[in-house]
């Protein structure tokens, strides 16, 4: 099963500021395609989530924001509840 969500930048608020050398990006490029997909294999779920960015300079900037670590940090903790469940 996949899950699909486009995100882009909410209507109204102020541009992101260049911070720590983060790549300005234009709204248009800042739209990002998610896609989440469970699979189950021998009573086991695992969660894909492919993030694809328009343009090169949005998915540096992307990396470069520490969007991807908090992420992960954000993985790592659905994780430790998923094992306390079973």
């Amino acid at each position: 099963m996949a899950a699909i969500a486009r995100s882009s930048p909410t209507p109204g608020s102020s541009r992101p500021r260049c911070s720590r050398g983060v790549p300005r990006v234009s709204e248009e490029d800042a739209t990002t395609l998610n896609t989440v997909t469970f699979a189950e294999s021998d009573g086991r779920t695992t969660l894909t989530i492919l993030v694809e960015a328009t343009s090169r300079v949005a998915r540096d900037a992307i990396v470069a924001s520490g969007m991807e670590s908090g992420l992960q940090d954000a993985m790592d903790l659905l994780e430790e509840v998923a094992r306390s469940l079973g």
